[in-house]
């Protein structure tokens, strides 16, 4: 890796039937030479009938978690043969995330939010169109912090060169009531490929392709809560490989921030998933507040650039782990463990560490294919939601338990 201190830059502002007892087997897996990984701890029910989800509140009870069917998602939402959105699949599902007591859900290509209330079995609480100068935005993520709602997504605009309408990418914060309160500039692609916010309400933004010195590159960087600074960034990559940063958790465990990341090595294609072309996935964490980054232009007045970027790296304290074979998406944080779902074989995968652990901890919570998890949100406290490729929704929580033993005859 390597890091750059950053100048504060102004950015533009304007504004059921129980299932039976069941044998839990947890089993131990030394990571492999080629592997290179941390210890993988695979714990999986051995007869859970998860393709069975269609009696509502039907549970699938763990040794170390339990999992509610809370019923199937576009049913939830009520989509019928004559309504606007009754063409709409599983598939078209794009994201969730949760806020207060509502489950926000949106879809591929539809500029809408739907809501669920779930204190009320997950009852249809409507939907939200959200607006920027009269066009209609496009949501690819929606987070709710607890004064607003934050969505990148884009709106449609006619194109000067073509018939057809181009996209303009945008990041955009309202309030509860929908009011608009103040947006970033605007781009011409995807400028974010997700973002994350910490308890003070300040953005974490993974930019994939970021222009530096006339070099194409990753970086990772916070914001202001009114997007009207850069407090800090630092980049991904070196001369023998390409970092590309995909998903991002703001205070996760060990009060740090973490990314899943792509290694991939110079000449080999970055779309490749063969990993035995070198490509290696990864998870990266960092601090992302300290009295130094958050306030860099107070102590750099009389240091050279050699000595801030030394300043950088000791307090952004980068830490980065081979996780192969798992692939980490979507990362959420519950009850001070890291949720995500494998990309490749899409099962459920935890992921626990402490600042006395020398590497991360994996758990697979699910076997491969049992079923396939498209999409994760959490409450970071009590509850997961899970998104099934039948498009159950589904409810995942802890078990109080501390250990995790093999269960006897």
């Amino acid at each position: 890796f390597s890091i750059v201190s950053s100048i504060m830059s102004q950015a533009e502002v304007k504004h059921g039937r129980k299932p039976n007892r069941r044998n839990m087997q947890s089993v131990y897996i030394a990571p492999t030479s080629e592997q290179k990984g941390p210890e993988i701890k695979l714990s999986f029910d051995e007869t859970a009938e998860y393709d069975d989800a269609e009696a509502h509140n039907r549970e699938i009870k763990c040794l170390n978690y339990t999992v509610k069917q809370a019923g199937r998602l576009l049913s939830l939402l009520g989509f019928s043969e004559s309504d606007r959105y009754s063409h709409l699949e599983v598939s078209d599902i794009n994201g969730m995330t949760v806020g207060f007591d509502i489950l926000y859900v949106w879809f591929d290509n539809v500029p809408r939010v739907f809501y669920l209330k779930i204190s009320e079995e997950f009852k249809y609480d409507g939907c939200w169109t959200p607006t920027y100068k009269g066009n209609q935005i496009y949501p690819l993520q929606v987070r709710t912090p607890q004064s607003s709602i934050i969505i990148s997504g884009y709106f449609l605009e006619n194109s000067e060169k073509s018939s057809e309408s181009k996209k303009t990418y945008i990041l955009l914060k309202y309030d509860y009531a929908g009011k608009l309160i103040l947006n970033s500039r605007k781009y011409d692609h995807q400028k974010f490929s997700d973002f994350a916010l910490n308890d003070k309400e300040e953005l974490l933004l993974v930019v994939p392709k970021a222009k530096e010195e006339n070099e194409i590159i990753s970086q990772i960087c916070k914001l202001t809560p009114d997007f009207s600074r850069k407090v800090f960034y630092f980049s991904l990559g070196h001369d023998n490989a390409k970092y590309i940063p995909q998903f991002i958790l703001a205070d996760g465990p060990g009060q740090r921030s973490w990314a899943a990341l792509k290694k991939v090595p110079t000449g080999v294609n970055e779309n490749s998933e063969d990993q035995e072309q070198g490509i290696t996935y990864r998870l990266l964490s960092f601090h992302s507040s300290s009295p130094f980054l958050d306030h860099p232009e107070r102590r750099q007045e009389n240091l050279s650039p050699e000595e801030k970027t030394t300043m950088y790296l000791e307090a952004v304290n980068k830490q980065s782990w081979n996780m192969n074979p798992f692939l980490p998406g979507e990362l959420v944080m519950l009850d001070e463990n890291i949720l995500a779902i494998d990309q490749i074989q899409r099962n459920l995968v935890q992921v626990s560490w402490t600042t006395k652990d020398s590497s991360p901890t994996r758990k697979i919570l699910s076997k491969p294919g049992e079923p396939i998890y498209k999409h994760i949100c959490s409450d970071r406290n009590s509850c997961a939601y899970l998104i099934t490729d039948k498009g159950d929704l589904q409810v995942f929580k802890f078990n109080k338990l501390s250990t995790i033993t093999e269960d006897e005859d």
